[in-house]
């Protein structure tokens, strides 16, 4: 089985019931992830954003864990925790909330056994404490 990364989309800020959010449809996912870790590119969040995700697990062979980074600056910062996903290991979705700085990345680790395999994808929207360009 061939592996496909989805292509990322951070959408432009919407303002909805008073608050800026932008669609992150996908922030990433993978069809095909076999035993080889996933990480993803730095995607631009707005600084303080509140992701609101929704990790979605359409197939599953052995365990997956799936972890957010965050950064300021990719270029000149090392990266720290930002929040993760319960453990995975079967079909379904999980939601978690957390605070990002600018930018984030997905880091996708399946478990250590023989022939894993995992198709899923990372889904939401980034809550941004203020009004785009300001």
């Amino acid at each position: 089985m061939s592996t496909t990364v989805m292509m990322p989309r951070v959408c432009k800020p919407l303002l909805q019931g008073g608050r800026y959010f932008s669609m992150l449809t996908p922030l990433a996912g993978v069809v095909g992830q076999d035993a080889m870790p996933y990480t993803s590119e730095w995607l631009p969040v707005g600084a303080g954003a509140y992701l609101q995700l929704t990790l979605t697990i359409t197939s599953l062979t052995g365990t997956l864990s799936v972890v957010l980074e965050t950064v300021n600056d990719p270029v000149a910062d090392k990266p720290r925790f930002c929040g993760n996903f319960t453990q995975n290991n079967a079909v379904g979705a999980v939601q978690a909330g957390m605070l990002s700085d600018s930018f984030v990345r997905v880091v996708a680790t399946p478990g250590a056994g023989l022939n894993q395999a995992a198709d899923w994808s990372v889904d939401g929207n980034a809550f941004l404490p203020f009004a785009p360009g300001v």
